[in-house]
This record gives C-alpha cells, structure tokens and sequence, in this order.
C-alpha cells in the first residue's frame, strides 16, 4: 500500500482517480490542485504520504520549469515521484531523470498502478 498525494487540477481526476486507488488498496492522504497547494502540504504535511501523483498542467503552472522545480522539491524532500499527465508534454517530459512519467488514458489506471506497484517493492 501507497500513502499518495494526489495533485490535479481536473474536478474528474480528482473524484474518480483516487477512488480507484483506494480500491486498489492505496491510501490517497491529501488532494491539491495547484503547485503552491502542493508546496503547502509538502512543506507541513510530508511524512503522511510516500509518493506524489502530479499532473504537469495546474492553473500557476508556467512551463517545464516549474514541473522541473516541483519534482526537485519531491525528491528533496524523500519523496517518489509519478508524473500523469496528457500525451502532448510526454515528449519534453522525457528528460526528468528518476521520475516516472504515466500517461493520463481516458480514466484507465493500469499504468499508474503499475508504476505505483514498481515503487511498492
């Protein structure tokens, strides 16, 4: 079992995702949707969860840099990180090291478990 930050800014992805986590045996702790929610609850709130669940696109998002910023932040602070997001930034995604990059499919998980299971062992 995975203790989960989930961040997403999509009302669907926030309501269905962690759901089926559960269901899968994951404990989503906490939700955000934004960069500077997720740097609050990694800030206060870093030792009741394991590995962050981040979409690349949030309302303060202003490119790579950024997402480059905040996985920085993740693995400073002992976290793992899985980026989900939209097959259009897989490209310029492929230079995080040590990340694990899962694409969003329509509502289907079974990358992101996957990759939650690869994390779990």
């Amino acid at each position: 079992m995975m203790r989960i930050l989930f961040v997403d800014d999509s009302p669907f992805e926030r309501d269905h995702t962690p759901r089926e986590l559960h269901d899968q045996g994951h404990q989503v702790t906490h939700l955000a949707e934004s960069l500077a929610g997720t740097r609050f609850i990694l800030a206060n709130l870093a030792d009741e969860f394991d590995v962050v669940i981040l979409d690349v696109v949030l309302p303060d998002w202003e490119g790579l840099d950024d997402t480059r910023q905040m996985v920085a932040d993740i693995q400073a602070a002992g976290k793992q990180v899985i980026l989900h997001t939209s097959h259009d930034y897989l490209e310029g995604l492929q230079r995080f090291h040590g990340v694990r990059i899962v694409p969003k499919h329509n509502g289907k998980l079974s990358a992101l478990t996957d990759a939650l299971a690869e994390l779990d062992t």
